[in-house]
């Protein structure tokens, strides 16, 4: 998560960090984010879990959100892309892709 933050700073955004689930969720029920960065494994409820929940938040439902994971295998991004994720980031992170990516979801 903290390298995750700290490239978020480096692109002039500003980030805030959960490392569970149901963290997210509550702070993203009371705040609007302009990106949600997504880890698929997390403990508690998962990512897809998260997305689920996130989605059904009024305000929330324009709010890009990316999958990230660290065990990509094939078909991960097809299917989490189906799933409702507007973008799928595999780790490890390349900064030039990560920058390309959360400016084109952010500027949408």
């Amino acid at each position: 998560m903290k390298l995750l933050k700290t490239m978020v700073r480096m692109i002039g955004c500003d980030s805030v960090g959960f490392t569970t689930g149901e963290e997210a969720c509550a702070w993203c029920r009371d705040n609007k984010p302009g990106l949600v960065l997504c880890d698929i494994m997390l403990p508690g409820m998962n990512g897809s879990e998260v997305l689920r929940q996130l989605r059904t938040i009024e305000h929330l439902r324009d709010v890009p959100i990316v999958a990230v994971t660290a065990v990509a295998m094939e078909g991960d991004k097809e299917r989490l892309l189906e799933e409702g994720f507007d973008e799928y980031i595999a780790k490890p992170l390349n900064f030039s892709s990560f920058q390309s990516t959360v400016k084109n979801l952010i500027r949408a």
